[in-house]
C-alpha cells in the first residue's frame, strides 16, 4: 500500500514522494510551487504583502474582529473546560460508587471466608468424632466375638449342655 503509514510515499501534499535528497525543495515564501505563506498573502486587513508587515491569521467561522473572534475562542475553551469538569466530576461519583460496591464486596467475601474456615473446623470436628465412635464400635464388636467364641467351646466341650461340671 502506498498510501500506509511509513510506506515512504505521501498521501497528502503535491505529489512528491517527500525522500530526502531529491533536489526538490520549493520556495513557500511566494515563489514557484504554489505555495504561499499566510502573512505574504494579499489580504483583508492591515499591511498586507508589500508592506511585509504580519497579518494575523483568519479564525474563519463568522465576521467581527479579531479580538471578538479571541474572544469566542476563548469563551469556547472555557466551556469545554467546564464540560470536562463536569464529566470528571461524574467519573469520580461513579468510580467512588463502583468502590462502595467493591468493598461490600470484599466484605462479603471475607464473611464467606470465616463460615468456610468455621463449617470446615466443624467437620473435622464430626469426622474426628465418627471415627472415634466407629473405633468404640469395633472394640465392642471384637470383645463379642472373643465372648462368643469362649461361649462357642464350652458348648463344644460340654456336649451340647451349657451348665456342665468342669473336668
Amino acid at each position: 500500500m502506498a498510501d500506509s503509514f511509513g510506506a515512504g510515499a505521501q498521501s497528502w501534499g503535491n505529489g512528491h514522494d517527500g525522500r530526502r535528497g531529491s533536489g526538490e525543495l520549493k520556495n513557500r515564501g511566494g515563489g514557484g510551487g504554489g505555495y504561499s505563506s499566510y502573512q505574504n498573502s494579499a489580504g483583508d486587513g492591515g499591511g498586507g504583502s508589500s508592506s511585509g508587515g504580519y497579518v494575523p491569521p483568519s479564525a474563519g467561522g463568522g465576521g467581527g474582529s479579531y479580538a471578538e473572534r479571541q474572544t469566542r475562542h476563548v469563551e469556547e475553551a472555557v466551556r469545554s473546560h467546564y464540560e470536562a469538569e463536569g464529566t470528571a466530576a461524574g467519573v469520580m461519583s461513579l468510580m467512588a460508587s463502583q468502590r462502595g460496591q467493591l468493598q461490600g464486596a470484599k466484605d462479603i467475601a471475607g464473611g464467606t471466608r470465616e463460615r468456610t474456615e468455621q463449617a470446615q473446623r466443624e467437620l473435622d470436628e464430626l469426622s474426628y468424632k465418627t471415627r472415634r465412635k466407629r473405633r468404640r464400635l469395633q472394640y465392642i464388636a471384637a470383645g463379642l466375638a472373643v465372648t462368643d467364641a469362649l461361649l462357642f467351646l464350652r458348648i463344644c466341650q460340654c456336649g451340647g449342655n451349657f451348665f456342665c461340671a468342669w473336668k
